[in-house]
């Protein structure tokens, strides 16, 4: 490996490379955040706007506690809460907040998998994990680890996704999904 890109690598200093918004003032190794002011050289999008918030504190926050940390004033966003407790408990939060707090719900790509150990076993036969797969109720599964926010979709999409919307409102959506993809996805149901 290059010697710049090691030495880069291992860059403790108040230098920080930026050509967004925002530039790095400073990082707290302690409580893994990092102070963000708006970059004097950044030029704009494409259409010239530039931020208008001054400064960002960007915080690492751990799942157990983040709830509490936004209750309190720790933070002001959370983002990415995944699962159906978390999520319950962060839409009731909002809920109960008298509207100091709001929550958006958006579809996103989620993957959740039963996975064979295919080299030795009883799993190393086809017909055993196809006997599997016939007794597995795919969408009890998906509810399940998804805590009612998630469903089954047939291919490499998820349902917000334009591939997925597009072919949703006809009776026969799965069918449709499945050609759009480039590759075959097969289920032994069909």
């Amino acid at each position: 490996m290059a010697a710049h890109i090691v030495a880069s690598s291992n860059n403790t200093d108040t230098t920080y490379a930026c050509s967004g918004p925002y530039v790095v003032e400073s990082y707290d190794e302690g409580d893994k955040s990092a102070i963000l002011t708006l970059n004097p050289n950044f030029p704009g999008n494409y259409e010239g706007v530039k931020p208008s918030i001054a400064k960002v504190i960007y915080k690492k926050s751990v799942s157990a506690t983040q709830l509490d940390d936004l209750k309190s004033g720790g933070v002001d966003v959370l983002m990415g809460i995944t699962g159906g407790a978390e999520t319950d408990e962060a839409v009731a939060a909002c809920d109960n907040s008298n509207g100091a707090f709001v929550y958006t719900h958006y579809s996103r790509a989620g993957y959740g998998k039963l996975q064979f150990r295919n080299d030795y076993g009883p799993a190393q036969f086809t017909a055993v994990r196809q006997a599997i797969t016939y007794c597995l109720d795919r969408a009890s599964f998906a509810k399940t680890f998804t805590g009612g926010y998630g469903g089954v979709v047939d291919g490499a999409y998820y349902a917000g996704s334009w591939m997925y919307k597009g072919s949703c409102c006809q009776r026969h959506a799965a069918e449709r999904v499945r050609h759009l993809c480039r590759y075959r996805h097969r289920s032994p149901r069909g």
